[in-house]
């Protein structure tokens, strides 16, 4: 049976590869082209000063390009702030310089208004003026967010999840394309707030960046990486292309029977008793705009297939269940959805 799916599954990947009426595994259009070569340009650029995987950074760019945010959970030392910063400095924001990088070292002791920015009173004007707090940016690194308490992670999650603020009965909006990097340590739990479920959820993918390989780590050594110098990296991309790209990652295709399998996912895990409290709407919703951002990013594709879900799957859910699951666990329970709902139905 094993072998029958995975046959199956071949058979569908050539059969819609060999189809250029469809959606082909490449992008053909001209346009589609260029835009896949600034992100080809941007992974490039960012690599020279980040020491991670292809696939990772692919991972951090479906988040950036889907408008999902993302959260590392990593030790320090890892590299996470370097890889805000340099996500940001290969960005030209000539055109709108309120989009930079803003980070903020989350404590026990920060209030909700050293985040999102409080209203002062100008006697000269006899009035109240909004001063701004570092939300207001284009890229949030949010480090250490679990050591922040309830009332500041609130302030936070609210962002994320409004793209505002309010502040005495007014809203301000964020930028369009705020993007936060939350980062928790995995390890050290004394002295934090663990962020509740509800609110992990708000978070599109969760990922680790790991430790560099052994060459890597090399290359790190021989050119003390650590030192940050924007003005060693080039500018490659523009916030208008960043534009198009989120228009056209939201356009990429995916077939009804993979919205089959993610609504079955979310179906069965609310079902289960091991993933409890099972997939919310959101998460689906996470996982289905993390596949198609998945498939342009990774390699210039018009449709998603299912080892673009795959690969997302993971990233995706693992943070939003109360349970610790390896990735076999996890894998298998989309890859027996997926026998089940795509790869011996693909002929219906």
């Amino acid at each position: 049976m094993g072998e029958q799916n995975v046959d199956n599954r071949n058979n569908l990947l050539n059969d819609r590869a060999n189809d250029e009426n469809k959606q082909p595994d490449r992008c053909i259009l001209e346009e589609d082209q260029v835009l896949y070569s600034l992100v080809e340009n941007l992974k490039l650029e960012i690599l020279k000063r980040v020491k991670i995987s292809d696939h990772t950074i692919n991972l951090v760019l479906t988040a950036f390009f889907s408008g999902l945010h993302l959260l590392l959970e990593d030790l320090p030392g890892m590299g996470k702030t370097t890889l805000a910063k340099t996500l940001v400095s290969c960005i030209d924001n000539t055109a709108d310089q309120t989009f930079l990088f803003r980070r903020i070292q989350f404590t026990a002791d920060l209030l909700p208004y050293d985040i999102i920015g409080t209203e002062i009173f100008v006697k000269e004007k006899n009035d109240f003026i909004f001063k701004s707090g570092p939300v207001f940016a284009g890229v949030l690194l949010a480090d250490e967010l679990n050591r922040g308490n309830p009332k500041v992670q609130s302030a936070l999650l609210e962002a994320m999840g409004e793209n505002q603020v309010t502040v005495s009965n007014k809203t301000y909006k964020l930028h369009d394309l705020f993007f936060v990097i939350a980062t928790q340590n995995p390890i050290e739990i004394e002295g934090t707030f663990p962020l509740p479920r509800s609110s992990l959820d708000r978070f599109g993918l969760s990922i680790s960046l790991g430790y560099p390989s052994e060459e890597q780590q090399k290359d790190i050594l021989k050119n003390n990486l650590l030192k940050f110098n924007p003005d060693s990296i080039n500018k490659v991309i523009k916030l208008a292309d960043i534009e198009k790209i989120r228009k056209r990652v939201d356009s990429v295709y995916i077939d009804s029977k993979l919205i089959d399998v993610i609504n079955e996912a979310g179906i069965l895990s609310r079902a289960s008793k091991e993933f409890y409290p099972g997939f919310s709407v959101r998460a689906l919703l996470h996982l289905l705009n993390a596949s198609k951002a998945y498939a342009f990013v990774s390699r210039g594709a018009s449709f998603v297939t299912d080892d673009d879900l795959k690969k997302v799957f993971i990233p995706v859910v693992s943070h939003r269940l109360y349970n610790k699951f390896d990735r076999t666990e996890l894998t298998s329970f989309l890859d027996e959805i997926l026998s089940k709902k795509y790869w011996q139905n693909k002929d219906n």
